[in-house]
């Protein structure tokens, strides 16, 4: 499952600008899928992860010291839920934009991560291109893959 909040944040940075990169913090308890999301964000041109943390207190915190264009926060983790910390990393910083992700099928999540301002909620399963047209579509500019560098044999 895929959704939007019907209109995307105001940014007081200018994502318009195609030069600029996007700066993204990633927040999930799962150090692996952390990687996994670094791995995909990285290919893409205009894509800089500035922090990474494994819950939810340590991602109010990573926010505030990094001042995020985008957050990717999961649902479940432990200390803090990313429910919970979802309205203390938009007060830390307020011109963010985030993406709730979660392994949970439960439709209800959707609209509770809405109802807390995230602009979009990603089930863990999607597919790495849809997950990042919905990251591209929240930021309000399409994003241009990295040219794969070629290796001599």
């Amino acid at each position: 499952m895929v959704s939007s909040a019907p209109a995307v944040l105001a940014s007081a940075r200018d994502l318009d600008d195609p030069l600029r990169d996007v700066r993204v913090l990633v927040v999930d308890d799962t150090p692996e899928v952390r990687a996994l999301w670094v791995l995909m964000l990285e290919r893409y041109e205009q894509i800089q992860v500035v922090g990474q943390a494994g819950d939810g207190l340590a991602g109010i915190e990573a926010a505030r010291r990094t001042q995020p264009d985008l957050v990717l926060l999961d649902v479940a983790m432990p200390v803090m839920t990313g429910l919970e910390a979802l309205p203390r990393i938009r007060a830390e910083a307020p011109h963010c934009r985030v993406v709730m992700v979660s392994g949970l099928t439960v439709d209800r999540l959707g609209e509770q991560a809405h109802e807390a301002g995230a602009a979009a909620y990603i089930q863990k399963g999607t597919a790495p291109a849809q997950m990042m047209s919905v990251v591209g579509e929240v930021l309000g500019r399409p994003l241009v893959r990295r040219a794969r560098r070629r290796t001599e044999t």
